[in-house]
């Protein structure tokens, strides 16, 4: 009887540590839970820790942290800001107005069309797509009008960063002439909300061809017919090795839009 009342007594206070365990790691597991609803802004050369939850298959850095992504994250940093070439850190760059101009007077402003590549990105699979667009140089806002539908529209609708390149075809280094951009991006389906698109993209050449009136072009098939993406321009960099040369500044500026 002894044996047994002993034995009896191990196994209770073996059931007491397997259900004080259990409970440690129900404990643990809430507090994996909380941790999880955290996050925090990461730099773009970050990696994942041991100690990162889970990630699903589809899911981005960019889908919980803010990513610190800019010019200041890779090479460009050189290039722009510290000692490059006969350049010492913080000299040669010119300020936020006249980068501007420089961009605005090679892409011109309103009703003045350039063919522009536009990448955009879903579920870690990207898309690079051309266009034609005519940007607000006031505002710095690029209006883009595309077929119904299309495969880039629903990249910008469940993501709206983008970026766009622009270049001149390139011979050799020392005529360089190369713009990147990053933006976000709204599509518009509802004609309404158009007018600011049609006061700046040239659609008229267009019309032109089809040997139609402008507005009447505009009503019947760019409000029709045609979806509006307005892109906001929150970022450019410039590389344009002549006007350098001719400035005496970095070959690579940037213009970031001011909040």
């Amino acid at each position: 009887m002894k044996w047994i009342r002993s034995w009896s007594a191990f196994v209770l206070v073996g059931v007491f540590i397997v259900v004080w365990g259990c409970m440690g790691t129900i404990e643990v597991k809430k507090t994996e839970v909380e941790e999880e609803g955290e996050t925090v802004a990461i730099e773009a050369t970050a990696e994942v820790s041991d100690t990162h939850p889970e990630i699903e298959e589809g899911i981005t850095c960019a889908d919980c942290h803010e990513v610190l992504l800019d010019a200041t994250t890779k090479a460009t940093e050189v290039w722009l800001y510290k000692n490059y070439r006969n350049w010492s850190a913080g000299e040669g760059l010119e300020s936020n107005k006249e980068t501007k101009k420089h961009i605005v007077d090679i892409l011109g402003g309103k009703k003045k069309k350039n063919t522009y590549i536009l990448a955009t990105c879903i579920n870690n699979i990207p898309l690079a797509t051309t266009f034609d667009a005519g940007i607000d140089p006031d505002k710095m806002i690029m209006y883009i009008f595309s077929e119904k539908n299309t495969e880039k529209l629903f990249h910008m609708r469940a993501n709206p960063r983008v970026s766009i390149g622009w270049h001149r075809e390139f011979t050799d280094f020392r005529t360089t002439l190369c713009i990147q951009m990053r933006g976000t991006a709204e599509v518009i389906d509802d004609p309404a909300g158009y007018d600011d698109g049609l006061e700046t993209y040239p659609y008229e050449e267009a019309a032109n061809m089809r040997k139609m009136d402008p507005k009447k072009f505009a009503d019947e098939v760019m409000k029709k017919f045609m979806t509006m993406t307005k892109i906001t321009i929150n970022q450019i960099i410039i590389s344009d090795f002549q006007y350098a040369v001719k400035k005496g500044v970095r070959v690579r500026q940037i213009w970031k839009r001011e909040k």
